[in-house]
């Protein structure tokens, strides 16, 4: 996807909203990588890949295995405070 991410602890509320207390901030974004090209920019914290909950590495990494490349993943962000979808398409590293 073109990122790098760390686990981050999530404010109170979305956290008991999520029923998670972690998700993962994006500490860069490729450019032209799927992830900037989807819409997901520095400083966002990814809390669902595909229906899934995203608290750690694993986590992300687990949602994109072969299958999902190519294809549309909904992913939900905490961005400013607030909880947005976002579409992503992983693509192949090269």
């Amino acid at each position: 996807m073109g990122v790098v991410a760390q686990p981050t602890r999530l404010p109170e509320s979305v956290a008991q909203q999520l029923e998670q207390e972690t998700g993962l901030l994006m500490v860069s974004v490729e450019a032209g990588g799927a992830a900037e090209s989807g819409g997901l920019f520095m400083g966002d914290t990814l809390v669902y890949l595909g229906g899934n909950l995203v608290r750690h590495l694993d986590d992300l990494l687990g949602n994109l295995g072969g299958e999902s490349i190519g294809q549309q993943i909904s992913a939900l962000v905490l961005r400013g405070g607030q909880l947005i979808e976002v579409m992503l398409s992983p693509a192949a590293h090269s």
